[in-house]
């Protein structure tokens, strides 16, 4: 494989403050030279969700060009993941497997580079990872668009920048050689950024597609229901939050068309939604996934908090917990419940597709799990694959995006620059990952050999 390259895309987000007043712009770089000076930001803190916030918003700007590799002080999160560091668990162990169907899931989903010119393409270095299994889906967080295409800028602070695609672009995300996901979430914190129109045009092109979604609801009634799917003969729910909308209002009567937990803006969250949510899938379903939009951007643990409504959500009856948003990848662990089942969390997965090209945001992992049908009847979780994933763009007579594991990325001749983004990604992955990096947790799976 040649001409392997990063994509040409901005490695921060600075310049999206350019078309902010000037004062703003101002406000953002002082902010951000005083935490420098200070080193107030070599570790993770606790600065609420708020895109108004002059904080916030400098925060992010530096997290978008310098990660957060570092937890809270004190949190105790490097010891208490280091024993995940993997690509490969077992979760329930000691199962007698009667029946098994693979699972695969896939991070952020987003407005990319040269999306348009890769379908077909773009998943071919890891279209078993994702279209192989029995069941495949991914977090959508990009509506779709009848307008142009706006830039990723902040106009001002109550204008967050609006991340859409073109139809033929979630044409190229969402299939690949007549295969697709089977089902995408969409209770993200970009669904409102094109009004009820862009909601409406993603519905119907995921229903002119047959995908099913999940988050977000075409009607009251909709909302009020659980969205299942049969996984061979397991029958499984789904359910979907996003922490927020960026400050976006709902469309008059229509505060049912998200699911939303207010996760980061405050230190003690009404989760109750979700748990009551989960009940009620468990009682008509075997197997529960809870899908949720949560932690910090650019932030590699999540926060202690989310720990903490993981075993919640898992003591309510979930069995794999899924986050999206931080746009990096996150740890993963295994949480016990009363019943001493095991319960996956991956806090989170990071982008497929990146709209930044900073080589700690073009790192994903494609997540695969193994739903057991056992011998006296039970289902169960029994194993999760990590595969460590870059998105890089391919050149020739025409230049393409491409997904591409990591260990095969390391094994490539490239040339130096890119070999230094090369390595920047690789000390991103050892954090999850530990020693282990390279290694793609998919070629250990049981139901695969």
């Amino acid at each position: 494989m040649k001409n392997i390259f990063p994509v040409d895309l901005p490695r921060d987000f600075y310049y999206m403050a350019l078309q902010m007043p000037e004062d703003v712009q101002k406000a953002i770089y002082s902010r951000i030279g005083e935490a420098v000076v200070k080193k107030e930001w070599e570790h993770a803190v606790d600065i609420k969700f708020n895109v108004k916030d002059i904080n916030f918003i400098a925060y992010s700007f530096y997290k978008a060009a310098k990660p957060i590799k570092k937890p809270f002080k004190d949190s105790g999160l490097e010891e208490i993941f280091k024993p995940f560091q993997t690509t490969y668990l077992e979760v329930n162990k000691g199962v007698d497997v009667k029946a098994a169907y693979r699972v695969s899931t896939a991070g952020d989903l987003i407005m990319a580079k040269y999306i348009n010119e890769s379908k077909d393409f773009i998943y071919s270095e890891v279209e078993n990872h994702i279209f192989g299994a029995d069941f495949k889906f991914a977090n959508l967080e990009s509506t779709i668009t009848d307008q142009k295409i706006e830039n990723l800028v902040f106009k001002d602070l109550n204008n967050t920048p609006k991340i859409n695609i073109t139809k033929s672009e979630f044409r190229a995300l969402v299939s690949h050689n007549e295969r697709q996901f089977d089902l995408v979430d969409l209770a993200n914190n970009h669904i409102l950024d094109s009004g009820d129109n862009g909601i409406q045009l993603t519905f119907d092109a995921l229903k002119e597609d047959g995908i099913g979604f999940i988050g977000a609801y075409e009607s009251e009634e909709a909302s009020k229901q659980i969205v299942t799917r049969n996984i061979g003969d397991v029958k499984v729910g789904f359910i979907n939050h996003t922490f927020g909308v960026n400050g976006k209002e709902f469309p008059k009567g229509k505060e049912w068309l998200v699911d939303m937990t207010a996760f980061h803006a405050s230190d003690n969250p009404d989760i109750s939604k979700i748990i009551s949510q989960i009940k009620r899938a468990k009682a008509e379903c075997e197997l529960v996934f809870v899908v949720l939009h949560w932690g910090l951007e650019h932030e590699l643990f999540p926060q202690p908090a989310q720990r903490k409504w993981a075993q919640a959500f898992a003591d309510a009856g979930a069995d794999v917990i899924i986050g999206h948003h931080p746009h990096v990848i996150q740890p993963f662990e295994l949480l016990t419940t009363a019943d001493a089942k095991k319960v996956p969390v991956l806090y989170s997965v990071g982008n497929l597709t990146p709209p930044g090209g900073s080589a700690h945001a073009a790192l994903s992992f494609i997540a695969n799990f193994t739903v057991a049908r056992q011998a006296d009847g039970k289902a169960l979780i029994t194993e999760l694959a990590a595969s460590p994933t870059v998105f890089v763009e391919q050149r020739g007579d025409v230049t393409r995006a491409l997904l591409i594991p990591l260990g095969k990325l390391n094994r490539l001749d490239l040339d130096e620059d890119t070999r230094k983004f090369v390595d920047e990604v690789n000390d991103s992955a050892k954090v999850i990952f530990g020693d282990q990096y390279l290694e793609d947790g998919l070629d250990k799976m049981q139901i695969m050999n």
